[in-house]
């Protein structure tokens, strides 16, 4: 053989080693990132906007992973989830949100998992929060206080599960239509109130007047009539002078 024929297969002797030194280190730090890492998904029944592929986890606002995948969640659970209760219905219309945690960030990585599912038992939840003026968002698992229900979810996920809790947006927005509603059932008790004294005080001259034609024991009836419209009227107007007083007497009817 020529020399030259020696030194190409030399060089492509070593260019395969490389090549498999180099595939060795992928593959084992390919194991290791997964050794660190652990998926997780939740869900959202409010707008996703400014949360994309990438977007960062954080951890009571420190960053511990990032985001992996968004869609909804009848693309993944749709076959599985039949339309047949509300709930079901509901749930087919959430945003499914798939992200990394970093478990090196956490101590005893071993029991990560175990240690997970008391948080989550403990409260955690997955936040959407904005950045400020930018317009992007990103994950935030903190504590929630218990008040708020957590979405049904009809099916097993398929990664370990964290609810969420609704944005600050969504919240605000809720009890501004919760006050909006109260207002007018205070309108609407306060025309019925209004209504009531009026045929109340027309009840009350309509007796007075039957008085002067009758006596004895039909006169004291009428008289006990005059006395009762008045005590009424007296009431309505309590209670339209006093519109929370009539949120005290539903709060008191609705625990009897």
């Amino acid at each position: 053989m020529k020399k030259s024929t020696y030194t190409a297969i030399g060089a492509f002797a070593i260019g395969a080693i490389a090549l498999a030194a180099v595939g060795v280190a992928l593959m084992r730090d390919g194991r290791q990132s997964g050794d660190r890492e652990a998926l997780f998904e939740t869900y959202l029944e409010e707008t996703v906007q400014g949360v994309s592929e990438g977007s960062a986890v954080k951890y009571r606002g420190i960053p511990v992973g990032s985001v992996r995948r968004i869609e909804f969640a009848m693309l993944r659970y749709g076959a599985e989830t039949p339309r047949d209760t509300p709930e079901q219905r509901r749930a087919r219309r959430y945003a499914r949100i798939v992200f990394a945690i970093d478990t090196s960030n956490f101590p005893e990585r071993k029991r990560f998992l175990e240690i997970m599912h008391r948080q989550v038992a403990h409260g955690l939840h997955v936040y959407v929060k904005s950045q400020g003026i930018t317009g992007l968002s990103y994950l935030d698992l903190d504590y929630n206080d218990g008040l708020l229900a957590d979405l049904p979810v009809p099916w097993r996920p398929e990664h370990e599960y964290i609810p969420s809790a609704p944005s600050l947006v969504k919240t605000l927005s809720a009890a501004v239509q919760g006050l909006v509603q109260e207002v007018h059932g205070l309108a609407d008790t306060k025309e019925s109130a209004d209504a009531f004294l009026v045929e109340a005080t027309a009840l009350a001259g309509d007796a007075r007047a039957a008085l002067s034609s009758v006596s004895g024991p039909a006169a004291e009836a009428l008289e006990n009539l005059v006395r009762a419209s008045a005590g009424l009227s007296a009431l309505v107007e309590e209670l339209v002078a006093d519109p929370a007083r009539i949120l005290h007497l539903r709060e008191r009817d609705s625990l009897q």
